[in-house]
């Protein structure tokens, strides 16, 4: 039964020499000596198990193949010479090494008295330094501080000077301003570019500017290019974030002159009289808007709450005569002007509306010595501060003056062809 075994195994690629080996491998067993029996420790001779051994050409099956213990598996025991050079060099490496003892502590440095005098020469060295360096600030800092104190004197002072200067060019501004004429805006334009180039923030002078630089192209056919520098007043002056009715009405007549867009100032000046609905020069400025639409019954109406302002009188007198000549209301035409006259005795417009408001409310002898001598007083006092367009319009009812007299009938006509 053995020897079929055997060949079975051997078949397997195993060679089994049988249970005879085993009372050898347990004499062995017995000759260890009683000490190491018992400490748990195998002998330097002690052999590890025997692993069946491999014939030649024959090939281990799978099963039989992953029993075999590895290097890994076997544990590797301090003293075994048979144990792997690696498994023998990491224990010994896990040993501790002697230099790691604990040695005793070296002795305390001898004082170095020498130092100690040294650190503390340079300790009050220190010291005299940071009150050196305290006194030398306290003497920078009062320096510094009389130098801004006399900068923020000096500019106070022209500070000072500055704002003096505006307010004498403000007041100048304000009464040639208040005139409504040719004259009185292009003096008054000339304050109002002087505030600027000290301040060009400054909210009125700006608002004022851009309104002269809408009126005198607009109402007296003064240069085109003012229209341009009333818009970059404009856009300065919105640039503040702020607002006043000048500015609004001012907005409204370089849209209506300088663009011809009625429909866009009307929208202008109506959002801005909900925010001051008794403002005269919004209502005279609307007034004048309407005017120009053709809007009669409405323009007349803000007209007269702008007539009953003082800041907006002139104008709006002069807009209600001329909402009255078209209507052919020469009396109510003539009332408006004579009114505005009374207000502004220098408005050339006013004096020359009324002559030709005579001239056209009839031929009457009465009605012609009226315009005859308001042109008169024109030439007398007025034309010199005049605009040209006011001139031509003097010399317009001297003519139709002149056709109405026999003696000067012809010239008379021929004057006035050439004008119109």
């Amino acid at each position: 039964g053995q020897e079929t075994a055997r060949k079975a195994l051997l078949k397997r690629g195993i060679e089994y020499s049988g249970p005879e080996a085993a009372p050898q491998d347990q004499q062995q067993a017995e000759l260890q000596q009683p000490g190491q029996a018992n400490s748990g420790e195998p002998a330097r001779n002690e052999q590890l198990p025997t692993q069946p051994k491999m014939v030649a050409g024959a090939r281990l099956p799978a099963e039989e193949f992953d029993s075999i213990p590895t290097e890994r598996e076997i544990p590797a025991v301090a003293g075994n010479s048979s144990a792997s050079p690696v498994l023998r060099e990491r224990a010994a490496h896990s040993a501790v090494s002697p230099d790691t003892a604990t040695k005793p502590p070296r002795p305390a440095p001898r004082r170095r008295t020498r130092i100690q005098e040294l650190v503390q020469q340079l300790e009050e060295q220190e010291k005299k330094s940071q009150k050196s360096k305290g006194a030398k600030f306290t003497i920078y800092m009062a320096i510094a501080l009389g130098v801004a104190l006399v900068i923020y004197v000096i500019y106070t002072w022209q500070a000072g000077l500055t704002q003096k200067k505006i307010n004498e060019h403000l007041k100048a501004g304000r009464t040639y301003f208040s005139k409504d004429t040719y004259a009185g805006y292009l003096k008054a334009l000339e304050h109002y570019r002087e505030i600027i180039k000290l301040d060009d923030g400054h909210l009125e002078a700006l608002a004022r500017a851009a309104f002269i630089c809408a009126v005198l192209p607009g109402e007296f056919k003064y240069d085109g290019k003012l229209f341009g520098e009333g818009q970059k007043y404009l856009q300065k002056a919105l640039a503040t974030g702020e607002s006043n009715t000048l500015l609004v009405a001012a907005r409204a007549l370089l849209t209506m002159y300088g663009s011809s867009n009625l429909n866009e100032a009307r929208n202008i000046l109506e959002k801005g009289l909900k925010v001051n609905p008794n403002s005269g020069v919004l209502n005279t400025t609307f007034g004048i808007v309407l005017l120009k639409k053709g809007e009669l019954s409405q323009a007349k109406e803000y007209l007269i709450k702008g007539a009953g302002q003082p800041e907006s009188a002139t104008r709006a007198l002069i807009a209600l005569g001329q909402y009255a000549w078209r209507r052919s209301m020469y009396r109510e035409a003539g009332q408006a002007f004579s009114r505005a006259q009374q207000a502004n005795p220098d408005h050339s417009r006013a004096v020359l509306y009324a002559a030709m408001n005579a001239l056209l409310w009839g031929r009457g002898a009465s009605k012609n010595k009226l315009a005859s001598n308001l042109v008169k007083k024109f030439h007398d006092k007025l034309e010199s501060q005049a605009a040209p367009v006011e001139k031509d319009y003097a010399a317009l009812i001297e003519a139709v003056l002149a056709t109405r007299n026999k003696k000067t009938r012809k010239s008379g006509l021929a004057k006035l062809k050439a004008i119109l």
